[in-house]
């Protein structure tokens, strides 16, 4: 009897200590307990403790819960490319931990590999998601070593279900998707869904996006918060099956990191705003000040005109308008008119829009000293001088991209391909004929 005392006693005592970390920092994941939760006061995740998928979000103050059904939660996606171009699909979730290392404010989440595709064959991969916490947002960070012989083609972390119930807590969800495009786009999210994407830098012109409770008052703020210029792409998409559908949110990055190399992705944030669209933008708004800085108007001379004279000194298909050595004159017929900035385009090698991107004076229209004579007189009549550079293109039909800057190209999706292919016609036969794009 005292012998099953004990043992009952020293079970109990396990499941206890099972949630506390080890003394070496780490959780014990072999314990009978399925589940572990990073908290602050204001939010908390819970993740399994066998696979590392994502199972809920606790919004505290609103109550508001984001979970999945334990068999269809995630964490992450990778897609793998095959030297014969052929794909292979790991999933976060059919792997097991390896282990978790806990600190006051994050899990780090480790799964040393090989990792297993879906048609069960192995892979030296090892990935590391961390997610930590700080007041009411968590962060999600993603760290991937590739041992393969394979590109590691798309990262896709992390995977958030349950969004259908976004809303007041008892009350249906009525979560809207918002996508802060050139003209915003929204869609409702309940079943049917079906999926909606989109890249940014590209379609989206800010690196979020929301969904918005009109009940609640309260928005799910998801964003990027990357200090690195690249492509990633937002996915949100229905899943389940029959009554048990909901809409899952996700971010894929395309790192094509190759064999031996790693890949450390951007950081991802999730937490509830109070209000709408607007109260997620003013969050994005408050990380990109601090980040990278914007210019007040006030402080920049360019924001302070109110007009510009814009003239084409050369044009793609050769036709001259004007000179270097004809810029003090055109300067000053712009100030005998009220202009006070101008700007210089077609001046670079091959004209307007054309020969990019080899910024350096066009012969035909003058030298260096030339150039710099004309600035001096614009100056001298006390106007500002800026100049036409479209710094993103570069012309595929040039040398220097065949030999060089082909290794620097922005790859448009998962095959590689080139982002955005086309052509401005401007002052050629072809826009003549009114063909406006090629």
């Amino acid at each position: 009897m005292k012998n099953a005392i004990r043992s009952m006693l020293a079970a109990s005592l396990g499941l206890v200590f099972s949630a506390l970390p080890c003394a070496n920092g780490e959780v014990d994941t072999s314990s009978p307990k399925n589940s572990i939760t990073l908290e602050s006061d204001q939010c908390l995740v819970e993740v399994s403790k066998d696979n590392g998928a994502v199972l809920r979000i606790l919004d505290k103050p609103s109550r508001i819960e984001l979970a999945s059904p334990r068999e269809l939660a995630e964490n992450f996606r990778l897609l793998l490319l095959r030297p014969d171009n052929n794909t292979l699909t790991i999933l976060g979730k059919d792997q097991r931990l390896s282990h978790v290392t806990r600190t006051a404010d994050r899990l780090v989440l480790t799964w040393d590999g090989p990792l297993k595709d879906t048609t069960g064959k192995e892979h030296k991969v090892a990935v590391r998601l961390s997610l930590k916490v700080v007041g009411n947002e968590i962060q999600f960070s993603f760290h991937l070593d590739n041992g393969t012989a394979c590109k590691v083609q798309e990262a896709r972390y992390p995977m958030l279900g349950g969004l259908g119930k976004f809303g007041l807590p008892g009350k249906p969800g009525d979560g809207v998707l918002w996508i802060p495009t050139s003209s915003p786009a929204t869609k409702a999210i309940k079943p049917p869904f079906g999926s909606m994407q989109w890249a940014y830098p590209g379609e989206a012109n800010m690196s979020f996006s929301c969904v918005q409770s009109a009940v609640a008052k309260k928005s799910l703020y998801f964003a990027s918060h990357d200090e690195i210029a690249r492509r990633k792409v937002y996915r949100f998409e229905e899943y389940g099956a029959g009554g048990a559908k909901d809409v899952s949110a996700s971010i894929i990055h395309n790192p094509f990191t190759p064999p031996g190399n790693a890949f450390d992705g951007s950081t991802v944030v999730v937490r509830v705003v109070d209000g709408d669209w607007r109260a997620a933008g003013r969050v994005y708004r408050a990380w990109f000040e601090k980040s990278f800085g914007i210019c007040k108007p006030s402080d920049c001379w360019i924001r302070r005109q109110s007009f510009f004279q814009f003239t084409m000194f050369k044009l793609p298909e050769g036709t001259i308008n004007l000179t270097f050595k004809d810029i003090p004159q055109w300067a000053k017929d712009a100030k005998d008119h009220g202009i006070n900035a101008v700007q210089i385009s077609g001046w670079n090698v091959g004209g307007h829009d054309n020969g990019y991107p080899c910024y350096t004076p066009d012969p035909s229209l003058g030298t260096w000293p030339e150039l710099e004579d004309g600035i001096k007189a614009c100056h001298k009549l006390g106007l500002k001088v800026y100049f036409f550079v479209n710094y993103q293109p570069v012309m595929t039909d040039m040398e220097w991209y065949k030999k060089e800057l082909v290794k620097y190209r922005e790859w448009g999706d998962t095959n590689g391909s080139i982002t955005w292919n086309t052509g401005w016609p401007m002052g050629t036969l072809w826009d003549g004929w009114g063909i406006q794009s090629l």
